[in-house]
């Protein structure tokens, strides 16, 4: 067995690099704000299907 350094992002995902740990954090952030837009009503395709794609 080997003891490690590593680097832990917010979500618990372990990095061994510092850079490496700042990039998947900052994609963290990206995902939610795309994450906040398609939960949003600005969002012009919303998950739920409109009258001409809906099946009967």
């Amino acid at each position: 067995m080997e003891q490690v350094t590593a680097f832990k992002a917010s979500d618990g995902t372990l990095f061994f690099t510092t850079n490496e740990c700042q990039l998947h954090e900052i994609s963290l952030v990206w995902r939610g704000r795309i994450n906040e837009f398609l939960d949003s009503e600005i969002n012009p395709f919303p998950a739920k299907g409109n009258a001409g794609t809906h099946k009967k």
